[in-house]
């Protein structure tokens, strides 16, 4: 059966955990943002060059995505 001390408990360990998840999701999406700029720059440089072609928005946060995942695991 549970207590309330037991509930208690719980909740405070649990809202430990949800803090950590909420850190690391922000840093993430901080870090996606920082490459997603990083990738526009490049391709807005490049677009004369290149024959006005531009990657969609889909790719360009798709390899912003992977590149933040690459750097928190590094």
């Amino acid at each position: 059966m549970l207590t309330k001390e037991n509930e208690r408990e719980w909740m405070e360990s649990r809202g430990l955990a949800l803090s950590r998840d909420w850190k690391d999701a922000a840093e993430f999406e901080a870090r996606v943002q920082k490459w997603l700029m990083y990738q526009y720059e490049k391709v807005f440089q490049c677009k004369d060059v290149s024959g006005g072609f531009m990657p969609s928005r889909e790719t360009m946060l798709m390899f912003a995505r992977l590149a933040a995942e690459a750097e928190m695991e590094a």
